[in-house]
């Protein structure tokens, strides 16, 4: 598994099922105040939501490893192939890093 995999729905699942423990955080709850202040929270809102669709990290932790993953949705006419099972599906998630 490296940076950048990309997994289907239920590859995805499968893997948190294997973990030892999850959990997904929310960048909305997490820094609204933040986005109180005009300039600031403009572009920290922007950065967010532009790496984190839906302003949701979600934390796997298997084998000793915190993976952190990120959830796409994509037209039909761009599906995103799985790097598991190599079906094509337009929602995915992505590996952002693993340590």
């Amino acid at each position: 598994m490296s940076t950048g995999d990309r997994y289907c729905y239920s590859c995805f699942k499968e893997r948190q099922n294997k973990a030892t423990d999850t959990y997904d955080e929310d960048y909305g709850d997490k820094y609204w105040g933040i986005y109180c202040i005009p300039i600031v929270g403009i572009f920290t809102a922007i950065g967010k939501y532009t790496k984190y669709p839906g302003g949701i990290r979600y934390h796997v932790y298997v084998d000793g490893y915190h993976e952190r993953w990120s959830r796409h949705e994509r037209d039909q006419d761009d599906l995103q192939k799985c790097s598991k099972c190599s079906k094509f599906d337009s929602t995915y998630y992505e590996l952002e890093s693993w340590e």
